[in-house]
């Protein structure tokens, strides 16, 4: 078995030698959006999708109220994500409080790397000054009694 964190040199206390609390938390209502795949179109053009640019804005705005007039961190940092989803509503009581408790896990289509993605790539410039700090992720994919998106970001020290 590999252990990851000794893995390349790295000593389990270099990545986990972090604050004990988080330096930003940001916390977006509602079901959180994947990165959408890029468009193309027939000049050659690359664009997002409207709904991963308007999520990614949204991102920004609430990062950008959290951040205050504090500079986007330049250090290595660690973020955790937590993505939250609606019980469908279809879902007998039985099954809905066994997806509350994690007994079922949400298993959508959603990819948990586009989760990250967007978060990433939303955060560019207000949390962080690029994704590419990023050292250590964690991210849960759930079911909760409301949909939400909450992003904690720590510095590595």
């Amino acid at each position: 078995m590999v252990d990851l964190h000794s893995w390349n040199g790295c000593s389990e206390t270099a990545i986990s030698e972090i604050m004990t609390e988080p330096i930003v938390t940001i916390i977006v209502p509602g079901n959180p959006v994947p990165k959408g795949r890029p468009r193309f179109v027939l000049t050659g053009h690359v664009y997002s999708p409207e709904r991963t640019r308007t999520y990614e804005r949204e991102l920004a705005i609430l990062g950008s109220l959290e951040m205050g007039r504090t500079s986007p961190f330049e250090g290595p940092i660690k973020i955790d994500v937590e993505a939250a989803f609606e019980v469908p509503k279809s879902w007998s009581a039985k099954k809905t409080s066994a997806a509350l408790t994690g007994v079922i896990h949400n298993i959508s289509r959603l990819d948990i790397d586009n989760i990250l993605k967007i978060v990433g790539d939303g955060l560019n410039q207000i949390v962080w000054k690029d994704d590419k700090q990023i050292v250590e992720a964690r991210v849960i994919k759930k079911y909760g009694s409301t949909a939400y998106l909450k992003i904690q970001v720590w510095q590595v020290l």
